[in-house]
C-alpha cells in the first residue's frame, strides 16, 4: 500500500509531502521535500526563525486519543516514523506497541535534538538516547503521524524513566499560543486547572501496564516555566551537534547510520 498526502508546511518557504507505506510491522512514514526523500530527525531545522529560540519546530508520532506507539526510527536510513515493538510475554515473538490508556495531548519530538546516553545528565543517570519529546496540548487542531508545525516552548518536566534521563517539553502550536495569550504552562493551566495532575501521572505509572516499576518524576515533580524550557531543548539541540561531530561519539554516528 502505498499513499501520498500532503501536510503543513515548516516554514514560510519550504513545503513536504509524506508518503505512507507498507502494513503492520512493515508500516513506515517518510518524509519527502522537493521529490527527495528527507529525515525526520536530521532535515527539519530546529528553530523556524533566527535567533527566537521560544519557538521551534515540533513533529507528531503519536496524536492524542491515539493507542499505537509510534516513533521517529533512530536506526533506519532517513528515520521514517514507524511504530514500536515489543517482544510477546514468554516469547521471543514480537509483536506491535500500543499504549494501555488514551493522552489527553498530541505527542511527539524536536528535531536536531538527543539526549546522550553516553554521559551523566544528573545524579548519575544517563539520557534515554532519543530526541527530546514533546507534549502539544492543542485544542483547535487535530494532527496524525508526521505533521511538522512550528510551536511555541511553555513548560517543561523530568521522568526518570526505567533509570533513563527523558526531558518532556510543554508547547502548543503558535497559532493557539498567540490566540490565547499563551507564553508559559501557567497560562495554560489557568485554563485547564487538572492538567499538571494529569500529565505527570500519565507518566509516572504508564509502563507499569507492562509489567515495569513506576517512573519517577524528577526535581519534586516541579513543572519548570518556559525560559528554564527553552534551556533545556538549547542543551539538547547541543548535545545533537556533539553527536554529528565528536569523535567519541563513533559509534553512536555508526548506530544511527549519521555520515558526514
Amino acid at each position: 500500500m502505498n499513499i501520498l498526502r500532503i501536510v503543513y508546511r515548516y516554514s514560510q518557504s519550504f513545503s513536504y509531502r509524506l508518503s505512507e507505506q507498507g502494513q503492520g510491522f512493515s508500516y513506515k512514514i517518510n518524509l519527502h521535500c522537493n521529490d527527495t526523500i528527507k529525515s525526520f530527525w536530521h532535515d527539519i531545522p530546529i528553530y523556524p526563525i533566527k535567533d527566537q529560540y521560544n519557538i521551534i519546530n515540533v513533529g507528531i508520532e503519536i496524536p492524542k486519543e491515539r493507542l499505537a506507539k509510534f516513533e521517529v526510527s533512530k536506526t533506519i536510513k532517513y528515520n521514517p516514523i514507524v511504530q514500536d515493538q515489543k517482544k510477546k510475554k514468554n516469547s521471543d515473538e514480537k509483536e506491535l506497541r500500543y499504549y494501555a490508556q488514551f493522552a489527553p495531548f498530541n505527542y511527539g519530538f524536536i528535531p536536531q535534538t538527543w539526549e546522550n546516553s553516553t554521559v551523566d545528565l544528573h545524579d548519575g543517570f544517563k539520557g534515554d538516547d532519543d530526541p527530546l519529546d514533546i507534549l502539544e496540548f492543542s485544542i483547535q487542531k487535530e494532527y496524525r503521524p508526521g505533521d511538522i508545525f512550528q510551536a511555541k516552548i511553555i513548560g517543561a518536566f523530568c521522568v526518570l524513566d526505567q533509570g533513563e534521563i527523558d526531558w518532556k517539553i510543554l508547547v502548543l502550536n503558535t497559532e493557539e499560543a498567540d490566540k490565547f495569550k499563551i507564553n508559559d504552562f501557567h497560562d495554560f493551566e489557568k485554563q485547564h486547572s487538572d492538567i499538571s495532575r494529569l500529565i505527570l501521572n500519565r507518566f509516572r505509572y504508564i509502563k507499569t501496564f507492562e509489567g515495569k516499576k513506576e517512573n519517577s518524576i524528577l526535581f519534586n515533580n516541579q513543572i519548570f516555566d518556559a525560559n528554564k524550557a527553552i534551556d533545556i531543548v538549547k542543551d539538547g539541540h547541543k548535545q545533537y551537534q556533539d553527536l554529528l561531530k565528536d569523535p567519541k561519539l563513533n559509534k553512536k554516528r555508526e548506530e544511527f547510520q549519521i555520515t558526514e
